[in-house]
């Protein structure tokens, strides 16, 4: 019985890799801690990466740097608590992003350094209270799901900057919502309307 087998890399491997543009790996109960940034370096032409159901905890800075391409990320279903600053910062062509079903108890600060992203999903997290900076020059943004979150507070002016959203402002369809203020303004654009209202 061997402890382990070495063999040749061949040299095409890694241009192999940089050439794959979906990349998917779930339901891997044993990784845990950091997104393995060892893992998904090789894959820098990957428009697609769905990494859920893991046990990723936080997401380090630079775990993400050679994904330039990188269009959709998903996240859902990760423990994942830590998104550190910086840890998207080179996701510069990200429009997609869900971390439903994880356990952030905060708008990430670092969704803002995605400028192009057109919908993120957070739903079934922690989230308590929402922020008028937390979306702050996200102009981008044509969705923003925040369902199934303990939400209790929303401070006034979260999504007057946010004109171009056309798909559901927010939803906050689980819990009540007892500190609103004029947090959730009659949306400019018709098509938005509050979840219960559809």
């Amino acid at each position: 019985m061997f402890d382990s087998i070495t063999m040749p890399v061949p040299a095409n491997l890694f241009s192999a890799l940089r050439a794959v543009t979906y990349l998917s790996s779930a339901n891997n109960g044993d990784v845990t801690g950091g997104l393995p940034q060892a893992l998904l370096s090789p894959f820098g032409g990957a428009v697609l990466i769905s990494y859920m159901n893991n046990g990723v905890t936080v997401i380090r800075n630079g775990s993400l740097a050679a994904q330039t391409v990188l269009e959709a990320l998903h996240l859902n279903g990760n423990p994942l608590t830590t998104i550190e600053p910086g840890a998207f910062s080179s996701l510069h062509a990200l429009r997609d992003l869900t971390m439903a079903n994880c356990r952030l108890s905060t708008i990430p600060a670092a969704i803002r350094e995605v400028h192009g992203l057109r919908a993120v999903s957070i739903n079934h997290n922690l989230i308590t209270a929402v922020y008028r900076g937390d979306f702050v020059g996200m102009t981008s943004l044509l969705a923003v799901l925040l369902g199934q979150n303990p939400v209790a507070a929303v401070e006034p002016g979260v999504f007057a900057a946010l004109s171009n959203l056309s798909v559901t402002s927010a939803v906050f369809d689980s819990y009540a919502v007892t500190t609103l203020g004029t947090a959730i303004e009659q949306p400019s654009n018709p098509a938005i309307a509050p979840y219960g209202e559809r």
